[in-house]
């Protein structure tokens, strides 16, 4: 694909964008590290006290969405929560689902 004049894609970021930017994807990789083995935590003990797979999913799900409706900001990035909360609903379904799969230890 050619690639039009000026489309900023060759554009060089000088080295300490590119350091916070890299600090910055690394934190964020943690903090969803951090919320995924929470969010199965929560998962598992919904399932020993005999949840069935579809509620325990939505048990977590609707914890997710009360926890981030309490915390959200107004920031740039709670303008555009609507769309990242529908990307990490799906994700932790996911995630549940996964986790339903897998005998527990």
């Amino acid at each position: 694909m050619k690639r039009a004049a000026g489309d900023g894609r060759n554009a060089k970021l000088s080295l300490e964008l590119q350091r916070r930017l890299s600090d910055a994807n690394r934190e964020h990789r943690v903090s969803l590290d951090a919320l995924q083995e929470a969010v199965c935590d929560y998962f598992d003990d919904l399932r020993r006290v005999g949840l069935e797979r579809d509620q325990a999913i939505d048990s977590v799900k609707s914890f997710i969405a009360d926890l981030m409706s309490k915390t959200a900001r107004k920031t740039t990035a709670a303008t555009m929560g609507r769309i990242d909360d529908e990307h990490l609903m799906v994700l932790i379904a996911d995630w549940c689902a996964d986790r339903w799969e897998t005998p527990e230890l």
